[in-house]
């Protein structure tokens, strides 16, 4: 059924029941069907041309949520926190700074809050435009900085990063470095990486999280020899990497999945979390929230696949791992994928 024939046959037009399902087709990817619906309302309030524009945004198009949002500026409705958001997201995927730096001054002068939310979305609009100095004036006004706005200070140029995180004055944090690692494996930055864990092996601050994250650098750059070099300093150092394990709570009954390392090399399929995951989709009600507990930092495949999982099923999952806590939600995880 199109999404006109849709809109003939609902015995309810109501804003709110036509957001809803401009919500849905927007969500997953059905921006023609959404905006047939959209297109057919007699009002439109703030949160329905909010949908459209972070649809766009989310799925890719960031030129037509910048069409989208000049619509809503001409309709006379005035964006709020969540419209600024989306917009910034697409000044970044396009890099187009002088848009944002518009939108940033337009943020300004209309009250909107610069909360973490708003300030993390302008720094990270600011990074991928190019702007680390306007990135670093937004950052330092963020009241209350939470490791989402860290990651996006730290993934817009590292090099800066690392010399702001080595001569901070509060106390070495573990989870810092491991952003720092975790953000030279996503930008493909071998040479940091190995200056990063070369300055925590000499700070007697190294863990094995250290010499993984540094392995998984060079995997992702197809270095095998480094691969291999960083497993025999492991073994040279007496450093052994502790097996996976998770736990899924189910009808107050708390069950353990424990893999040696030996399986989860034969087969990723079969890491501890998916398998505490598939029990829990078969052993609870469907829109159950899932609550894992994962003794060591979640991997990229298993991360990926909670994702998904987490918009096929409909389900929140809720995976604390040995870093922080992730909470999948129709598709997205809160870390923003930088962990």
């Amino acid at each position: 059924m199109s999404a006109q024939q849709l809109f003939d046959t609902m015995p309810d037009k109501s804003l709110v029941s036509l957001t809803a399902m401009i919500t849905c087709y927007a969500k997953y990817g059905e921006l023609g069907k959404a905006r047939v619906l959209f297109e057919e309302m007699e009002e439109r309030d703030v949160i329905c041309w909010n949908v459209m524009i972070d649809g766009c945004a989310q799925n890719g198009m960031p030129n037509e949520a910048f069409i989208w949002f000049r619509k809503m500026l001409r309709a006379r409705v005035k964006p709020n926190e969540v419209t600024v958001l989306s917009v910034l997201s697409a000044c970044g995927q396009l890099g187009a700074l002088e848009s944002g730096r518009w939108l940033h001054s337009y943020i300004e002068n209309n009250r909107i809050e610069i909360n973490v939310h708003v300030g993390t979305a302008l720094v990270d609009m600011h990074s991928k435009c190019g702007s680390l100095g306007e990135a670093q004036l937004v950052f330092d006004r963020i009241k209350d900085k939470d490791v989402v706005a860290w990651n996006s200070m730290i993934t817009g140029h590292l090099e800066e990063a690392y010399v702001l995180v080595k001569n901070m004055n509060t106390e070495l944090d573990p989870v810092l470095w491991g952003i720092l690692l975790a953000a030279c494996r996503i930008h493909d930055n071998i040479a940091l990486g190995e200056e990063i864990a070369e300055f925590l092996i000499g700070k007697n601050l190294a863990n094995s999280g250290t010499y993984i994250l540094l392995s998984n650098i060079y995997a992702a750059a197809v270095n095998w020899d480094g691969v291999a070099r960083v497993r025999t300093l492991m073994k040279d150092s007496g450093v052994q990497k502790e097996p996976g394990c998770s736990s899924i709570e189910v009808n107050n009954k708390k069950l353990c999945y424990d893999l040696r390392e030996r399986q989860k090399e034969q087969s990723l399929e079969v890491h501890s979390e998916k398998l505490a995951m598939a029990f829990g989709i078969i052993s609870t009600q469907p829109g159950t929230t899932l609550k894992i507990v994962r003794n060591l930092r979640v991997c990229l495949d298993c991360h990926a696949v909670t994702k998904l999982i987490s918009m096929i099923t409909g389900r929140k999952i809720v995976m604390r791992d040995h870093n922080r806590f992730h909470h999948f939600v129709n598709g997205s995880c809160s870390c923003g994928d930088y962990w």
